[in-house]
């Protein structure tokens, strides 16, 4: 906040002041630095950034910046512009290896107005004790230091924080600021963007503001002139920023071919009085502990594969350090991954009859394990029977009374390709072998499971009914004919004669 050379009628400076504004650049270290200083200036009704200004400070070197009226009118600097914001920034080095100082002198030198540089920026600024009355005035100033556009909430505290001035929302674009003569708002009696005043007794309070579009991030600056007339002179004031001291990421957990959001929340520090603002969108480098498990894209997870994992990223924000004021500082957010898969389950049989002709029908259902039988698609389930019989692969089947060379795979595993688990349901028919004469007595007895296997956990002909004896019997009648009977589950059927 530095005062230009006209300086505002706020200050209370003799009608005829003019100032000589200086910026004193020490380099500290014992190596060359380069440097660039940014210029933005602004007035009550105008503002504007003058062009960038490189500069090589050699070791142990102080350099004056003037900007008086002859300086500032080679940057375009209107000579109605009141106040200006200098912008440092060099890449070499740590935050402390140059030293800047501001101030505006007086031609007579008799006055002289300081502020100091901050090197914090934040979303949210709590402001120390204004003063205003017929020897006081105070000169608040926001400024965007940031690449974004940011919605300025400017909020000015009375009566011991019962009363609240909220100043029109504003945003400011980079560069921009705006000063805020809390004297003339109270004198002139101009409303708030609720219509509201602040009472013409009111004589001190606090003041905050944030940008509302970057919550928990930073961009915005401060700074503050208390007029003092009582002792002649105008002294900068002290704001605190509000900081981040921690960052995480809710946890995921689902089945096998769920998704969802992820959100990043912060943990936001201001003066002791915690928030925990969504900071989702600011988010950067979204990334998954193991892709095999799930993969994140920014704000929102796939889950691929049974297992445990995280999610990660990167937000950029103000941090606090004892010997900085809210620099900004990169946090590695992270929640848990946790991916499970969904299974066929409660398996059951829902009909079992006679079908004719010697043959059984046979109906099952089964759940899935999620309550969702749509989440046994993402598992890659698969529900299929398994029959074994009492000897090799393949099976011949005793003949007679079974046709000579009559044989089943061993074990026979049906249906092929096998009943997507999502379909909850599936049919059986059990028959025979085509038989042969001269009939003779033989029983076979099969053995039967149903089972799945899903992809997402490897699993593979996992049992969920049985064992199931199927079993297939010829015999001769007293009238000396012969019978066929099939047997599973108490339901039977037969052919009786066999022909």
């Amino acid at each position: 906040m530095l005062a230009l050379a006209y300086p505002d009628p706020a200050l209370r400076l003799p009608a005829d002041t003019v100032l000589v504004p200086e910026v004193f650049l020490f380099n500290a270290t014992q190596r060359p630095i380069a440097a660039t200083v940014l210029v933005d200036w602004h007035s009550a009704s105008s503002w504007g950034r003058a062009p960038a200004l490189s500069l090589t400070l050699a070791p142990g070197e102080t350099h004056v910046l003037k900007l008086d009226e002859a300086a500032a009118q080679k940057l375009g600097i209107p000579k109605s512009t009141t106040w200006a914001s200098v912008e440092l920034s060099y890449s070499t080095g740590g935050g402390d290896d140059v030293v800047a100082m501001a101030a505006s002198r007086s031609l007579d030198r008799k006055h002289l107005i300081q502020t100091p540089f901050t090197d914090g920026l934040s979303y949210l600024w709590k402001g120390s004790e204004w003063m205003a009355d017929a020897d006081h005035n105070a000169l608040i100033t926001a400024g965007n230091a940031g690449t974004m556009p940011a919605k300025l909430d400017f909020k000015l505290w009375y009566d011991g924080g019962a009363g609240v001035y909220e100043l029109p929302l504003r945003t400011l674009q980079t560069g921009e600021a705006i000063t805020v003569d809390v004297g003339r708002i109270i004198t002139t009696q101009q409303p708030d963007r609720n219509g509201k005043t602040i009472p013409p007794s009111v004589t001190s309070g606090t003041y905050e503001f944030t940008d509302v579009s970057n919550i928990g991030g930073g961009r915005l600056y401060e700074g503050k002139q208390q007029v003092d007339k009582t002792y002649g002179h105008a002294t900068y004031g002290c704001a605190l920023c509000c900081y981040m001291d921690d960052a995480w990421i809710t946890d995921f957990s689902g089945k096998v071919g769920n998704s969802g959001p992820l959100v990043a929340f912060g943990s936001v520090n201001c003066q002791g009085n915690y928030s925990y603002p969504d900071i989702t969108s600011q988010v950067t480098n979204w990334a998954s502990g193991n892709p095999s498990v799930a993969t994140v894209t920014p704000a929102w997870v796939n889950a691929v594969g049974a297992g445990q994992t995280y999610s990660s990223g990167r937000v950029s924000k103000p941090s606090y350090f004892s010997w900085r004021q809210c620099p900004v500082a990169y946090f590695y957010p992270q929640g848990g991954i946790s991916v499970s898969c969904a299974k066929p389950t409660n398996f059951r049989q829902t009909a079992g009859y006679d079908a004719g002709s010697g043959r059984l029908h046979f109906e099952y259902a089964w759940d899935s394990s999620s309550g969702h039988l749509s989440d046994l698609t993402g598992s890659g389930c698969t529900v299929n029977e398994n029959v074994s019989y009492p000897g090799g692969n393949p099976f011949y089947w005793p003949s007679p009374p079974w046709a000579s060379g009559a044989s089943s795979p061993n074990p026979t595993i049906l249906p092929v390709p096998p009943v997507p688990g999502a379909d909850g349901a599936l049919q059986d028919n059990h028959s025979s072998a085509a038989f042969r004469t001269p009939y003779q007595a033989a029983s076979v007895t099969a053995t039967q499971y149903y089972e799945y296997s899903c992809t997402c956990d490897h699993s593979s002909n996992v049992h969920l009914m049985g064992p199931i004896s199927i079993t297939r019997t010829v015999s001769q009648n007293p009238d000396s004919t012969w019978k066929y009977t099939i047997v599973k589950s108490g339901v039977s059927a037969n052919i009786n004669p066999l022909p």
